[in-house]
């Protein structure tokens, strides 16, 4: 019997990881900062006029939609399974798991990017370091290259220049 072999798992990239990370605590700053900003006028105003609470409603599902959807990307791109990553995004329509469900998905993305030595803390990694990880990354695919000697990327055999190599 021939059983075919699983392909070999996909290293994370850093970049991608860190630019993942930086949408997910955006938007869910976002978030916040909307649901502030709606408890805030009404608390100062009474309720919200309905054209004015039917804006604050769309953008608040907006966020809302594009957090889900950034948990999803972040979960993918840290090495998890697609079904880790859709369990996540369906866990982000219950209220409080969300908040366990986004702390979590960051947790694992600074402790993966720690493992692979870069700089990271639970709001993500600084300008600086997101600039150097894109710069080092492979533009075939994506692997991360720093410090390889090679002329070609290890994972793709894509050529890479100088800078690349040297990031």
């Amino acid at each position: 019997m021939d059983h075919a072999s699983s392909p070999a798992p996909v290293r994370p990239d850093p970049a991608q990881i860190a630019r993942a990370q930086r949408r997910m605590v955006l938007l869910a700053g976002l978030s916040l900062g909307l649901g502030l900003l709606k408890l805030g006028i009404e608390s100062l105003s009474g309720p919200l006029p309905s054209g004015m609470a039917s804006v604050m409603m769309l953008a608040q599902i907006g966020a809302w939609a594009g957090l889900t959807w950034s948990v999803w990307g972040l979960v993918s791109a840290s090495g998890q399974t697609r079904a880790s990553a859709f369990v996540h995004a369906i866990l982000m329509l219950v209220p409080l798991v969300n908040l366990a469900v986004l702390v979590a998905a960051d947790l694992r993305a600074v402790r993966v990017l720690r493992d692979m030595g870069v700089k990271a803390g639970l709001l993500g990694v600084r300008n600086q370091e997101l600039v150097r990880l894109a710069a080092a990354a492979c533009p075939g695919c994506g692997f991360n290259c720093r410090g390889v000697g090679e002329s070609n990327c290890p994972e793709c055999g894509k050529g890479l220049n100088g800078a690349r190599r040297a990031a």
